[in-house]
């Protein structure tokens, strides 16, 4: 069965060398967009780094446009992974769009919730550095030492510029 999104749509509002943004048919509210790369990934590890954040640079881009000419008062950018075509969609969301987002809390032991945390830690400690560093070094190795954090790159006056110009729309 061949991806319903690697077939592109007829109704791409805008489309680079790495994705489009289309407009969906069954759009969940007015403003509805997603963000689909052109090469099919199911999931969001298998997207390379350059992919993901031209991705979600697009995606705040079309977030932008939401605000802009749509006079949204937010968006949700929710990204589907996971037995499917990695994409992104952003939600243009208003007051009283109908759109529920609720859900029930599950109560965790503390145990548990030590445990889910501890995880998720030991897997953050890695934010920064290449797959093909980790896979020289054995996990034992890895989890005895602290790797060091990269510095934050400076950004270009350009896109500085860009970005203080988000935070002027922010409610």
């Amino acid at each position: 069965m061949k991806c319903l999104h690697c077939q592109k749509p007829t109704t791409v509002v805008y489309e680079d060398s790495v994705c489009y943004v289309a407009i969906p048919p069954d759009a969940t509210v007015a403003g509805h967009m997603q963000i689909i790369p052109k090469k099919h990934y199911e999931n969001i590890e298998e997207v390379p780094e350059d992919v993901a954040i031209q991705l979600f640079y697009v995606a705040s881009y079309a977030a932008s446009a939401a605000y802009e000419r749509l006079g949204c008062q937010g968006t949700n950018i929710l990204c589907n992974n996971g037995n499917a075509h990695v994409l992104i969609n952003v939600l243009p969301r208003k007051e009283n769009d109908g759109i529920n987002f609720q859900w029930q809390a599950k109560q965790l032991q503390p145990a548990d919730f030590d445990d889910i945390v501890k995880k998720i830690k030991d897997k953050t400690d890695y934010i920064g550095i290449k797959k093909e560093e980790i896979k020289q070094e054995s996990v034992e190795q890895i989890s005895e030492e602290k790797p060091q954090q990269e510095k934050p790159q400076e950004m270009p006056k350009e896109e500085e510029n860009y970005m203080i110009k988000h935070l002027y729309r922010i409610p």
